[in-house]
């Protein structure tokens, strides 16, 4: 159960608890006090076509302490109960991830008490300072302030190697002969460049203000690649209406070939 209120929820016991005797409640504080009276702040009674209320003991300690009496002989009970409760903590860092390696990596501690809490981070940090932790592994506790604590023994996630950069030329003065052979076929048109059914050259549809700029990646991208070892050389397949360029690994290296659809 709920036990903070809303500001409207706690408006409305003060204004029930100022008033001797009962209170009609008026239509639109209806889902309002039922909250009231689901937490026992307050008893409601039908009178007519509308509800009274009045305050209950509850209630009126509510207004006082901040919380129920109930509430207040819970949290007795819990720091009573705070030496059994931290006996089974671990002794050390070492203990702790001994415990995580058999716990499948994740352990729920269930609202500490002070004591129990002391102990489970003792052990939290010891493990950290103390190099208990295995190597390529992160652990890692939350809920530190209220609550069930949880601690985590995870692996970090492999570095991804780096993204290769391909440099793409600002000017092609020495264009790669498959680029060259494409643009000596670009024509003339002042709005699309389309290459893609033309034997010979690499497969392109794009505007001719692009066209310049897509030359040049697919400069930069079939230089590397023959810089890291592969041969490029083009097989025109019509395939509706397009031609199909390839790149082949060369002879002794296995592996199927890599296929560009439709150009840059």
């Amino acid at each position: 159960m709920k036990y903070v209120l809303t500001e409207p929820q706690a408006v409305l016991l003060r204004e029930i608890a100022a008033t001797p005797g009962a209170v009609a409640l008026p239509p639109s504080a209806i889902h309002t006090a039922w909250a009231l009276e689901k937490r026992g702040l307050i008893k409601r009674t039908r009178r007519g076509s509308g509800h009274t209320a009045v305050v209950t003991a509850d209630g009126r300690y509510y207004l006082e302490h901040g919380k129920l009496p109930r509430e207040v002989q819970a949290e007795r009970e819990r720091l009573a109960d705070d030496t059994r409760q931290a006996a089974p903590a671990p002794a050390g860092g070492a203990e702790l991830i001994a415990r995580l390696r058999s716990a499948s990596g994740r352990i729920i501690v269930s609202d500490p008490s002070p004591r129990t809490q002391d102990r489970w981070r003792a052990a939290f940090y010891g493990a950290v300072h103390h190099g208990h932790v295995p190597e390529g592994h992160k652990l890692r506790w939350t809920g530190r302030q209220r609550g069930d604590c949880v601690f985590t023994l995870a692996g970090e996630k492999p570095a991804q190697p780096p993204v290769p950069v391909i440099e793409v030329p600002g000017v092609l003065d020495r264009p790669h002969r498959l680029v060259r052979a494409t643009r000596t076929t670009l024509g003339r048109s002042k709005t699309v460049v389309d290459t893609r059914t033309t034997p010979g050259v690499g497969p392109m549809h794009v505007s001719r203000a692009q066209a310049d700029r897509a030359l040049r990646i697919m400069h930069a991208l079939l230089t590397e690649a023959e810089r890291r070892g592969h041969q490029v050389e083009t097989r025109t397949v019509h395939r509706r209406g397009r031609a199909v360029q390839e790149m082949v690994p060369p002879s002794g290296r296995s592996g199927s070939a890599r296929r560009a659809g439709s150009g840059p």
